[in-house]
């Protein structure tokens, strides 16, 4: 397994989408790893580090700062594919049913 971090796979796919000219996805990227940097009080994070344990505490940490739930779900769901795409490479760890704990649907906003 190569040894890259999580900050590699941010950067590297934020370019991709760039480079698309998906502008308004790659800012939704930047917004999840500016949150993720924040959370960790560090750019630099393994992939090893994002256990299903982490997550729970991520969430946690992002409900008490008083993100909506959409917007939490936005950021997991982003960290989920920079972290897949990552396994597809052999950079990060598989693991089952690794977001399955944590919130990543969408809630309507609909009375």
């Amino acid at each position: 397994m190569k040894r890259t971090g999580l900050k590699d796979g941010f950067i590297a796919y934020i370019s991709h989408l760039q480079e698309e000219e998906r502008y308004s996805t790659a800012k939704s990227y930047r917004d999840a790893w500016n949150s993720l940097v924040h959370y960790f009080n560090s750019e630099e994070i393994s992939y090893e580090e994002i256990t299903k344990e982490c997550l729970h505490h991520y969430e946690v940490y992002l409900t008490r700062r008083g993100c909506m739930r959409n917007t939490i779900s936005t950021y997991m769901r982003r960290l989920r594919c920079i972290y897949n795409r990552a396994v597809d490479r052999g950079e990060a760890p598989y693991v089952p049913q690794h977001f399955s704990g944590v919130f990543t649907g969408i809630e309507s906003r609909k009375k």
